[in-house]
C-alpha cells in the first residue's frame, strides 16, 4: 500500500514540471468565454457625435464660401470693363460690324445713359458703360466706361476709365508721399509696373498701332506744408509690353478752386 501511495503522490520535481498542468482543467471549445465589453462607453458615443456634428458644420461653411466665392467671381466678370476694353482692343483695325461679332458680352451702343459723361468725351463711335454706378464728389457716374473711336469705321482706339479710382477723392488714391516713378525699373511689364507703384490706372489707352497709354492718380499729404499735393503719372508700353515712356506732373487744382472767375 505505502509504494502504491508512493507511486500516486508527486514528487516535487514531477509537481513543478507537469503537477501545474494537470491541475489546470481544460476548458471545452464550446465553453463560453468572457470578453472585454466591445459596447462603446458614453464618452465615447458623445465623442463621435461631436466629430459628426463637426464635420457636419466644416462641410456646410466650405460649401457657403465656395459658393459666396463663386457668386463673387461671376459678378466681377459681369462687371469687368477692363477685361471688355482689352477684348475690344484686340479687334483694333477690324471694322465695327466685325468688332462687335468679336466682342463677347458686350453690345455696343451710340450713347450711354449718362449724358454728360457722353458730351465730355465726343466726339466717339461707339460706347460701353457699366450698369454699377460710383459716386464722384456727390456726382453719380458709371463705375466705368468704354469708348471707341473710328477711321473710316474701322476701330482705331479704345479708351477705358474707371471712376472708382475718384470716389475716395476726385485726386485719386491716397498715398503716404511722393511716389518717385524713377526708381522703378526700365523694363518693367505692366504688372510690375503697377505693383510697385501700388495703383489702379484710371484711364487706359489702346492706341493703332497696338501700344497703350495708362494713367494713374494720387494725393497725399505734404509733410512740409500739410497741404495735399495731386499727381498724375502716365506710362506708355509697346505691343510686347516694352516700356517706352514714363513721366508724373503736379496737378494744380488750387487754382482752380480757389481763383475767382472774374479774374
Amino acid at each position: 500500500m505505502a509504494g502504491k501511495q508512493y507511486q500516486d503522490e508527486f514528487s516535487t520535481e514531477d509537481y513543478y514540471a507537469n503537477g501545474m498542468l494537470r491541475e489546470t482543467p481544460e476548458v471545452p471549445s464550446n465553453h463560453p468565454r468572457k470578453s472585454k465589453n466591445t459596447t462603446p462607453s458614453g464618452k465615447q458615443k458623445k465623442r463621435a457625435a461631436a466629430g459628426k456634428y463637426f464635420l457636419i458644420i466644416l462641410v456646410a461653411l466650405i460649401a457657403v464660401i465656395l459658393i459666396v466665392s463663386l457668386v463673387v467671381f461671376i459678378s466681377k466678370r459681369k462687371n469687368d470693363g477692363k477685361r471688355f476694353a482689352k477684348n475690344l482692343a484686340d479687334c483694333i483695325g477690324s471694322s465695327m460690324q466685325d468688332t462687335q461679332k468679336n466682342a463677347k458680352n458686350v453690345s455696343l451702343l451710340n450713347q450711354s445713359d449718362y449724358a454728360a459723361i457722353d458730351q465730355m468725351l465726343q466726339p466717339f463711335a461707339a460706347c460701353v458703360t457699366s450698369r454699377k454706378e460710383a459716386v464722384v464728389q456727390g456726382v453719380h457716374v458709371p463705375e466705368w466706361n468704354i469708348i471707341c473711336r473710328t477711321n473710316e469705321d474701322v476701330l482705331s482706339e479704345v479708351w477705358f476709365y474707371d471712376y472708382t479710382v475718384l470716389e475716395s477723392t476726385p485726386y485719386g488714391t491716397k498715398r503716404k508721399a511722393y511716389l518717385d516713378i524713377t526708381q522703378i525699373a526700365s523694363d518693367s511689364n505692366i504688372a510690375s509696373f503697377e505693383d510697385v507703384l501700388g495703383l489702379k490706372p484710371y484711364c487706359i489707352h489702346y492706341n493703332s498701332d497696338f501700344s497703350q497709354t495708362r494713367e494713374y492718380r494720387y494725393c497725399f499729404e505734404d509733410a512740409e506744408t500739410n497741404n495735399l499735393s495731386a499727381y498724375i503719372i502716365t506710362a506708355t508700353w509697346d505691343k510686347s509690353e516694352t516700356l517706352l515712356q514714363q513721366d508724373d506732373r503736379r496737378v494744380d487744382f488750387l487754382t482752380a478752386i480757389l481763383r475767382t472767375s472774374m479774374e
